[in-house]
């Protein structure tokens, strides 16, 4: 398969941005309001809502806290559910967290978030602008724009690799808040799921780490499944 690197730096000065991939958008419909059932032993309720989500392509978000709850696996999980929203729900049963549903997508909301996240949640860009760009590589470049135009960084870059075939758009947003971006991300073409963290406001070693990333599920699912809760919560060692 041939792959294409693309790499872009953004300053905090600016707040559009040029992508650089193939074309392609295609639409599948999710089914949020058929039965679901999901049963596994050993896993996190986290790899729980990755796979229901996935499986029946729910555009998806995921507010972690800082208590690492939803890393944590269980002997057994079992979900018989009617609709998508109670299975998400039956999936976080214990954890304190709560689902909603936002612009058509379905997030999942830790109970302890604090003022820094959640201003950075419902900060409100100027624009935000992609030209064939996939998934996860809008979700990289809006991390960068949160650390940039947010945070006040001087600048970000990315490396993100694309396959020849990837699934891209064209996105056009103005006024737009964290959130309401990264809902129309997951929106996109055979949907996905975008997930934030909580990140230091004043990182003592100048290093500020991506608090948002996302997931296409037509061509992210290997990185999808190597996503580790526990590594993403507590950054590199």
């Amino acid at each position: 398969m041939q792959i294409y690197l693309v790499w872009a730096v953004v300053l905090a000065s600016s707040c559009s941005v040029a992508f650089q991939a193939g074309n392609s958008q295609d639409s599948v419909g999710h089914q949020a309001g058929a039965p679901i059932t999901f049963k596994a032993n050993n896993t996190s309720p986290l790899r729980a809502i990755v796979q229901i989500a996935r499986d029946n392509r729910l555009p998806m978000g995921i507010i972690l806290g800082s208590a690492p709850v939803l890393c944590k696996e269980r002997p057994t999980t079992e979900i018989n559910a009617p609709d998508a929203k109670t299975a998400l729900e039956q999936a976080v049963t214990d954890t304190g967290y709560k689902v909603s549903t936002e612009d058509g997508v379905f997030v999942v909301i830790a109970p302890d978030i604090g003022g820094h996240e959640s201003s950075l949640l419902h900060f409100r860009f100027d624009r935000f602008a992609g030209t064939n760009v996939t998934i996860g590589e809008a979700g990289a470049h809006l991390s960068g724009y949160i650390k940039t135009v947010a945070e006040g960084d001087s600048g970000f870059a990315t490396d993100w690799l694309v396959g020849a075939s990837a699934e891209t758009f064209t996105l056009r947003l103005e006024s737009a808040t964290t959130q309401e971006i990264a809902n129309r991300i997951a929106l996109l073409g055979q949907k996905g799921l975008w997930v934030f963290r909580p990140t230091e406001e004043h990182p003592k070693n100048g290093r500020r780490e991506d608090p948002i990333v996302a997931f296409g599920y037509r061509d992210d699912a290997a990185a999808l499944d190597r996503f580790d809760c526990r590594r993403f919560l507590e950054g590199p060692q």
